[in-house]
Formats: structure tokens, sequence, C-alpha cells
């Protein structure tokens, strides 16, 4: 690996003073609280448009820093030639979202981290309606803004990251018109897309579980900060705009089955499958029979397979932390029923699982049955 500017020594926990906004060169505004980082893989296509509404910022960062996964593109090249003052981080092979973001995180001198993906645009008073809020409201870990989809700009790729019962991070309100709301409100993790974190608070919770390689390693960082006595808004005054990938393939399907199972193992709470085992059960048959028809049933093995490969890695971890697991989630009630976009299975069967699972709640997990249960 190798970089652009001399790493800092991290073996020591650090802290970074107190925000100060300043006035650049160019007399905009910047604040050395802010670090922004976006990881990279082939991205040559968008990497651009990204950076530049980063640099544009009406508050901007005190530093960029790119961390590329070994992109086979002109990916680093453009960097290179249209950002120099970017931090470029170049690792020898492609290590997954959430091992490059922690490499990003440890270079960082920011006491706020910014995580953008490369394929998504800012809009000009993101980073400023972020710090604001992290700034005003010391128990929030992490923040996540509304996102809209590029091609549509005004409707919406997500309104809000939650969880379901079945363990789906669900991007909420995805393909519907943006209804203009304002008031900021508590999700269950903030979404990998774009969001910000307190360097604190990722500390706190030992970054992202490198395991994850792709898709829910925001999920299990979002349970875990709640675990950690942290919590996540959304904050859907932070808008940006975001070039969704819905299209389904065999490697997509493996990674998310595999790493759904991976985290209700390993973040959800005690007596959970012994509550929702036979929600689970349908699902999964409902799940398989889907993929079926879809020709993906070879990736539902693939990562079926891989999960159980690893089971007794993931139960480990639980038991490491299973004191505070039965906190994490405190009221089933509080999960969506929703379904997540990224399945792209028929509306008839998403609105039949969505039913099911507010009937299933509704008659096995009583809300402040749920509560008084965790909070002993």
């Amino acid at each position: 690996m190798s970089a652009t500017g001399r790493p800092r020594d991290f073996r020591q926990p650090q802290r970074s003073p107190p925000a100060q906004i300043g006035v650049s060169g160019d007399g905009s505004r910047q604040d050395p609280a802010l670090s922004f980082i976006v990881v990279t893989f082939n991205g040559a296509s968008a990497i651009v448009n990204c950076l530049r509404s980063i640099f544009m910022q009406s508050l901007r960062p005190a530093e960029v820093i790119v961390v590329d996964n070994n992109s086979a593109d002109e990916t680093r090249q453009l960097v290179q030639a249209e950002f120099p003052e970017a931090m470029l981080v170049i690792n020898d092979r492609n290590l997954g979202y959430g091992a490059a973001n922690n490499i990003g995180v440890r270079v960082a001198s920011g006491s706020v981290i910014c995580a953008i993906n490369q394929d998504v645009t800012l809009d000009a008073d993101w980073s400023l309606e972020m710090l604001n809020f992290l700034l005003s409201h010391e128990r929030c870990g992490a923040a996540e803004g509304k996102l809209y989809l590029s091609d549509h700009p005004k409707i919406l790729n997500s309104g809000g990251s939650y969880v379901n019962l079945l363990g789906f991070g669900c991007a909420t309100r995805y393909g519907e018109e943006d209804s203009g709301d304002k008031a900021p409100k508590i999700v269950s993790y903030p979404s990998g897309a774009a969001f910000a974190v307190r360097k604190q608070a990722f500390d706190d919770v030992g970054g992202f579980d490198e395991s994850y390689f792709m898709y829910h390693e925001d999920v299990d960082l979002g349970l875990r900060l709640r675990r950690a006595g942290w919590l996540v808004f959304y904050v859907p005054s932070a808008t940006a705009s975001h070039a969704y990938d819905s299209s389904v393939r065999s490697w997509k399907i493996e990674l998310l089955e595999r790493n759904r199972w991976k985290t209700m193992v390993k973040d959800f709470p005690d007596g959970y499958f012994f509550r929702c085992g036979p929600l689970v059960l349908i699902f999964e048959i409902a799940v398989s029979l889907q993929l079926l028809s879809l020709g993906f049933f070879g990736a539902k093995i693939r990562a079926t397979l891989g999960f159980l490969k690893d089971l007794r890695k993931i139960s480990r971890t639980r038991y490491i932390t299973r004191e505070r697991s039965s906190q994490l989630i405190r009221d089933y009630a509080s999960l969506t029923d929703e379904m997540p976009a990224t399945l792209s299975i028929d509306n008839r069967w998403v609105r039949l699982a969505a039913k099911l699972q507010t009937k299933y709640r509704k008659a096995f997990l009583n809300p402040r049955a749920s509560d008084k249960t965790n909070s002993s």
C-alpha cells in the first residue's frame, strides 16, 4: 500500500480538538473536523463527479482521502490528474468496502468521518447539514441523509435505513416521490452510500467488520453503534444523488444472503431465533423459491454454505459481546416491515411479506413485553 503523504501513528488513541470553521485559500469555509473518504474500484466513469461535489461543498473538508482497491481502469490516474489535493491510498488488491474505509479512517485526522460511495454526488450543503446536526446532538454517533436516484432527481433512493425482522437492510421509500420531509428521525443504520460518523464512535465499535467484504457491513456497523450507546439518525436536509444499480446478479445475491444471516446471528437480540424461528423458516422457503424462479438458487446455496463455514467464528464474536447483545434491538415493533428493493422481486410478494411480518409481530412480539424483557 502506498499513499501520497505520511500516515500518522495510530497505535495510541487520539482525540481531535473541537471543530473550528476557518477560511481556505480560495475564501470558502473549511472545517478541520471533517475528513472525507471515498473508496474506489473501477470507478472511472463516476469518480470525477463524486469528488467534484465534495470539493465544491459550501463547508469544505480539511482533507479528502481516496482509497483505491486496485482498480484496473483509469480511476487512479483521474484522481491524480483532476484532484491533486486529494490523498490517494492504493491497495495492492481489492480488500472490500469495509476494509478500505478502515484504512482511510486510520489515515484521517478529522473528528468527523464522511464516507461517500464513488457513484454518489453530494448537494452543496451536505457536509454543513451533517456537521451542524452532529454538533447539536451529542448522542448521535452517525447520520445519513436523503438519497435521490441520479437518473430521477426527485425520486428517492432512500428515505431512511432500517432493518426488518428478517435481517434485511431496507432503504425505505425507495422509488417514491420526495414528500419534502424535513424532520430528522432515528434509524437502524447509516447507509454506506453516504454517511457521517464521529471518529470516536467509529473507533468505539472497532470500525467496519472487514469479514463482510461488501453489503450489510453498514447494517452491522449501525447495530453495533446502537449497542455501544450511540444513536443513528436520518437527516433529510442533507441531500445527495446515487447512481444506484438495481440489477440482480448471482454474486450480489450470494453476498447479500450470506451477510444477512451473519448479521442476524452476530447482532440480533437473545431469543431472536426462538421467537422468530417460524417466520424466518417461512421466508427462507419463500426466498429460495423466488430465487429458484429467477435462476439464482445456486447463489443462495453458496451463500448458505459460506455462512455455515463461518458460523463458529460468527458465534464466537457474538459470545464475546453476548451480555450487551440483548440490548441491541430493544423493541421489535421499531423495525420496518418493508422488504429491500435490491431483491427486485414481484411487488405482490413484497406486499404479502410486509403484511405477514406485521401480523406475526402483533401476534408473537408484544412490544411492551419486549421492552420489559430487554431492559431487565
